[in-house]
């Protein structure tokens, strides 16, 4: 929700100022100056008052119309400016980290769409995290992605468009081959505690695998991240009775990660995460 308010009027200025002393030039010039009278004596000629009521006041609205053409233009070489009233944008939104299993088994298409189309898990992922980044315009947003490590592709932000050109270049195998779910939570929790304000958030992560490297267990990170008031969502990721090479999906650790800190566990076996 953003809120707007105005603090003060619109307000006009000049860049350079010390211009308008220029103003007083054609003022010194018509008052002060010898007119350039003749010395010879002048042919008097008889005229009526009117007429010479006329001839005086032609001669001093040609003055007045040089000066305003000067004037015009000494204001214009000050280069006036107007500014718009000051806006304060007032911005209050949610915390958010999204890590992203990018271990091997990403890579199998088996995530099935509406349509009847197989696509991959990772495929899945992406147009899933494209379409929450764009859900949420007022929220910081940071990236991670986990493997045999935990990284940062990311830090909190709120340019969305940059955040979904990180969103592209997921792809599995880029942290590792493996599962590192625990270290994934405590990075998020360590991340969200640094740069998000009063050190709260919530982290969403997506898995199709087990804890399966990493010093810290998934309960234990889960605890690290209660502690500073985080909340975990976690989705499991992948067809119903996927198997690969022992590498079954662990929804134990997840659905206890997100239990711990007041989150919940999602199981997605459809594209339509």
């Amino acid at each position: 929700m953003a809120e707007e308010n105005q603090k003060e009027k619109a307000m006009v200025y000049l860049t350079n100022p010390v211009l308008l002393a220029l103003l007083v030039l054609p003022l010194v010039i018509y008052y002060l100056l010898p007119s350039g009278r003749r010395s010879e004596t002048p042919l008097r000629v008889p005229t009526i008052p009117l007429l010479k009521r006329k001839v005086r006041r032609g001669s001093r609205s040609v003055f007045i119309a040089a000066f305003l053409t000067f004037a015009a233009l000494v204001v214009a070489a000050a280069r006036p400016v107007q500014t718009l009233p000051e806006l304060q944008v007032t911005t209050s939104g949610h915390n958010f980290v999204l890590a992203v299993d990018l271990s091997a088994s990403m890579t199998l298409s088996d995530m099935r769409t509406d349509d009847g189309k197989e696509i991959s898990r990772i495929d899945a992922v992406k147009a899933a995290l494209a379409r929450f980044i764009s859900l949420r315009p007022n929220d910081r947003i940071a990236l991670e992605a986990f493997g045999d490590h935990a990284y940062m592709m990311s830090p909190l932000t709120s340019d969305h468009e940059l955040l979904l050109n990180f969103v592209k270049e997921l792809e599995p195998g880029l942290a590792g081959a493996l599962s590192s779910t625990g270290e994934a939570i405590s990075l998020g929790t360590s991340v969200l505690r640094r740069q998000a304000s009063g050190g709260k958030g919530v982290i969403v992560l997506v898995s199709d695998g087990r804890d399966t490297v990493g010093a810290t267990p998934p309960a234990a990170a889960a605890g690290f991240a209660k502690s500073g008031g985080i909340t975990v969502h976690t989705i499991g990721l992948g067809a119903a009775d996927q198997q690969e090479n022992g590498n079954s999906l662990d929804e134990g650790d997840l659905r206890d990660a997100a239990y711990i800190t007041g989150g919940k566990y999602y199981r997605a076996t459809s594209a339509d995460l």
